[in-house]
């Protein structure tokens, strides 16, 4: 930059800051921002709807909310920010999302007669998952992901049950999942092959004043896993353990952040 600074920092890439940036650089355009935040109203998505099916020369900001299962005929160039960010992410699943939802806003672009063009902002336009995705090679993309979570040892080849405690210190959630374990260790219903992974800080460790900590326990046999959990909860509804500390079990987590 003309500053000649090495130091850079993220701003984020919200609706609303596209949304301005747009509105200062196409001027002679409409620019309409479609997210949970502008369709709270009741009617405020179909107005929207009405809008668009007008046929107008205009630009949609949004999130997923416009990308699944939405007709737009006259959707001719679709553009999507930050692309890969999915796939660095801490979640064994967010590649799997990215391809995801690249495969569903490309398909609004061109729906009818007129051509459409998909634009990708990427920083890791040479990741090999990209490129598969760039290809339109889903099935040779999702099979690499198998082979990386069978590798893992991750679902779908295991069977997933995240523990999560918060408490208004972050070393009572942490020695409260410790404690936890020992109660497991010393329990006769642990298997074998039970893998446990934690206690670790949540990657959002801090949210609404609470430190955030959790355990995630990995099985190939489901039956294995909920006999450790129904033998867990005589733990956690001792009052004298938890009274300090707030937890929740997800079984089969469709995310671990």
């Amino acid at each position: 930059p003309s500053c000649k600074n090495n130091r850079f920092e993220s701003f984020g890439l919200g609706t609303e800051r596209v949304e301005n940036f747009l509105k200062q650089k196409f001027k002679e355009y409409d620019v309409y921002r479609i997210d949970s935040d502008t369709v709270r109203a009741k009617n405020s998505f179909k107005k929207y709807l009405e809008i668009i099916n007008k046929g107008k020369p205009l630009i949609l900001v949004g999130t997923q909310m416009l990308a699944k299962g939405h007709h737009f005929p006259d959707v001719t160039l679709v553009g999507i920010l930050d692309a890969d960010s999915g796939i660095f992410s801490a979640d064994f699943r967010g590649s799997e999302r990215v391809a995801q939802l690249i495969t569903q806003v490309s398909g609004r672009a061109g729906r009818e007669k007129k051509p459409g063009k998909v634009i990708l902002q990427t920083y890791c336009r040479d990741h090999p998952q990209i490129e598969e995705i760039l290809k339109g090679d889903y099935e040779s993309f999702i099979n690499k992901i198998l082979d990386e979570r069978l590798l893992a040892n991750v679902p779908p080849f295991s069977h997933q049950i995240k523990l999560q405690a918060e408490s208004f210190n972050a070393f009572l959630s942490r020695d409260f999942l410790n404690s936890c374990i020992d109660f497991i260790n010393s329990s006769n219903n642990k298997s074998q092959d039970l893998r446990i992974v934690g206690p670790l800080p949540a990657l959002m460790e801090k949210k609404s004043g609470l430190f955030r900590w959790e355990l995630n326990f990995f099985s190939h046999s489901r039956s294995s896993l909920h006999k450790m959990v129904n033998s867990l909860q005589f733990f956690l509804y001792e009052p004298k353990k938890t009274r300090r500390v707030r937890w929740s079990l997800d079984i089969d987590p469709v995310s671990t952040l």
